[in-house]
């Protein structure tokens, strides 16, 4: 019988294992989001990215394509909020490794390739439903059944797979809108506005304004 509690040792060299491979259970459904989109022909994404230029080179399309299927499936819409996960979720940091990428990198990036990323999130859940899946995350992979007619079926089935990708991408549209305005107004409320940041003009002006000038 124990007679003590078992604490965190917050200083130890290595929280978690050196091998990435190692973070998480050999079955975990990151695993083959990340292998699905290895599969896909990435070609147009490739191709708009600049290459050979100044500054870091950009991220690639692969890690950012696995990144957001596996968000969103997982009900995270938010581009600030993956950026977070990536610095603390296991399965989030197994994608990206150390190369974390900016809110205003994902976000540019879904809406730079909204329409591509249409098919190639399709793909993605299709493969997961010859898989087995019945879900991926929160995404249902089954679709409405039809009985009668197997085509008919499988039509049915994929429409209904992509009226969730088509509602899936316009909420993280809507969403980084939202943040975005939040964070200007956060930020107008926090900097002064523009003329004011030298003593001498701010005093004038602030004695203007109370009457005492």
């Amino acid at each position: 019988m124990a007679h003590f509690f078992r604490k965190p040792d917050r200083r130890q060299q290595f929280l978690l294992p050196v091998d990435m491979m190692d973070w998480l259970a050999e079955d975990d459904i990151v695993h083959l989001v990340v292998d699905a989109v290895e599969l896909m022909d990435l070609s147009g994404f490739e191709a708009t990215s600049k290459m050979g230029r100044a500054g870091q080179p950009p991220f690639a399309p692969a890690m950012l394509l696995a990144l957001l299927i596996y968000a969103y499936s997982h009900g995270v819409r938010s581009s600030r909020a993956v950026e977070r996960l990536c610095r603390r979720d296991a399965g989030y940091r197994f994608i990206v490794g150390h190369e974390v990428p900016d809110h205003t990198v994902i976000a540019r990036f879904r809406q730079k390739h909204a329409g591509r990323m249409k098919s190639v999130f399709l793909q993605v859940l299709e493969l997961c439903r010859e898989a087995g899946l019945i879900r991926l995350g929160l995404v249902a992979l089954d679709g409405t059944k039809v009985k009668a007619n197997a085509s008919l079926d499988a039509n049915r089935t994929a429409g209904t797979i992509e009226a969730q990708i088509a509602r899936i991408l316009a909420e993280a549209a809507t969403t980084d809108a939202r943040e975005d305005r939040e964070a200007e107004a956060e930020s107008r409320g926090s900097t002064m506005p523009e003329g004011l940041s030298r003593h001498g003009a701010r005093l004038a002006r602030l004695k203007i304004w109370s009457g005492q000038a």
